[in-house]
């Protein structure tokens, strides 16, 4: 696969026994200026070095794939993206397990663990945006986010419980369930971290506003930039 007495890919050659997308890939493999064993590299890790995390990893994706919950999310990239963080969320209770915490109690209502459940749904924060945006925002389904998260469908059903709550809800469900968690996060962060003058009211109005233009844009409605529509629907 080498153009002769030159160590460089013949890309002529690589052409002829592969697809093209993977010719681009494989001629982004560098290649060794002096002759050296081949090697077998693990192509589910960024090093190439096998090892028991990247393999359980692997498994546990698979395992999610095989009864559909890894695809329910996958299809929108910016949903992906903050489910992701949502799962992986720097929160007490992940730190605490790095020992990198001496306390996960939530540090803003002092009630239970701080783990991601705990951040975007059942904290004072998040509760009380939930019950602002219910003044204006029908469109949350009250089976999912019931006033005392125990007794909706919304329950932390161990750490996966986020893909299991994207797999029983349909599309438009789960890209306002994500949009909303995300916000969550953003209000408990600055309360936190930042200046804490994001009130909740702020927020709800943001995420209403923002929601609708999304609506909007994707019904292929134009955008009110000047601020002359009514913030809400009526």
């Amino acid at each position: 696969l080498f153009k002769s007495n030159i160590r460089d890919w013949d890309c002529s050659l690589l052409k002829l026994y592969f697809h093209a997308h993977d010719v681009d890939e494989i001629m982004k493999i560098r290649i060794p200026q002096h002759h050296t064993e081949d090697v077998l590299a693990w192509h589910y890790a960024k090093s190439g070095l096998f090892s028991v995390r990247s393999a359980y990893r692997l498994a546990h994706r698979l395992s999610l794939e095989e009864v559909g919950i890894g695809s329910t999310s996958s299809s929108n990239d910016g949903s992906r993206k903050i489910r992701d963080h949502i799962w992986s969320a720097p929160v007490p209770d992940n730190r605490w397990k790095r020992n990198l915490e001496v306390d996960s109690t939530c540090r803003l209502c002092g009630n239970g663990e701080e783990n991601g459940f705990h951040a975007v749904v059942s904290c004072t924060k998040a509760r009380a945006l939930r019950m602002e945006l219910r003044k204006d925002w029908p469109l949350i389904p009250k089976r999912i986010f019931a006033i005392y998260p125990s007794y909706g469908m919304l329950k932390q059903d161990g750490p996966d419980w986020l893909l299991l709550l994207l797999d029983k809800i349909d599309v438009d469900d789960r890209a306002q369930v994500l949009f909303l968690f995300w916000h969550s996060w953003h209000l408990r962060n600055d309360a936190i971290h930042g200046s804490g003058s994001v009130s909740v009211f702020g927020s709800a109005c943001f995420v209403i506003s923002y929601w609708n233009s999304l609506l909007n844009i994707s019904h292929g409605r134009s955008v009110d930039i000047k601020g002359n529509q009514p913030l809400h629907q009526t």
